[in-house]
């Protein structure tokens, strides 16, 4: 079985874990290896059980040297909007075959009938059941379970041990909190925040932070202090 390199744009300890889930990987006999780093505020060098190559425009010269030739790569950005921010960016390089890649960690459950997105991390422990869908450039963390019919769509982010009961849908760049629950047929809406071991009984609103038991509004977007 060949080798197929991945690029992890962000050096930072996110980056070390994506690096661990692929040496864990490789160890059950995947194919993808790290081919190293992407950071736009580091110097080239070793990073993590490999390098540092450069900037984005170390990544651009790398796709165009053989543009007839995938070339993975994976964000390591836990927040929703940076990496969302970040995947512009790549886009704006203009390389078609720049193009996100899958990691999955030999340990994550995938049941019958799911699809997963480009650019999508599972995470030791994390489970999807059947018939669920995940967008691209989702971050399933350690132990999150997402169970049948629920849609995640992307740049959302399912935190450790959190719940997704059936049919749920997290819209677009949502935050599922640690050991949060959200309970069947219900939507939490785009860029909204699920606080950590909060219950969701109702729909929530997009843009809002909800927590607790049952889990209530605290703050919308509308609330926070403007920047001068």
């Amino acid at each position: 079985m060949s080798e197929t390199g991945i690029i992890i744009v962000g050096a930072g300890k996110h980056g070390w874990e994506l690096d661990s889930y692929l040496l864990d990987a490789a160890r059950e006999g995947s194919p993808l290896r790290l081919a190293g780093y992407i950071d736009e505020h580091k110097a080239p060098g070793p990073w993590g059980s490999s390098r540092i190559l450069g900037n984005f425009e170390t990544l651009r010269q790398m796709a165009a040297a053989d543009p007839s030739k995938p070339l993975q790569y994976i964000t390591a950005v836990g927040d929703n909007r940076a990496r969302r921010e970040m995947v512009g960016k790549l886009e704006a390089l203009g390389c078609p075959n720049l193009v996100p890649g899958i990691i999955r960690h030999p340990f994550s459950s995938v049941g019958l009938k799911n699809e997963i997105g480009e650019g999508t991390c599972l995470a030791p422990g994390s489970i999807i059941s059947t018939e669920a869908r995940l967008g691209r450039h989702v971050i399933m963390n350690m132990r999150a379970l997402v169970s049948h019919e629920c849609v995640v769509e992307d740049y959302a982010n399912l935190n450790p041990g959190c719940i997704l009961c059936g049919n749920v849908r997290v819209e677009e760049g949502a935050y599922i909190g640690p050991g949060a629950t959200v309970i069947r047929n219900v939507t939490v809406g785009a860029w909204s925040v699920v606080a950590a071991g909060a219950t969701v009984f109702t729909n929530v609103p997009p843009g809002v932070t909800v927590m607790g038991a049952p889990a209530r509004k605290i703050m919308s977007r509308e609330d926070l202090p403007s920047r001068p």
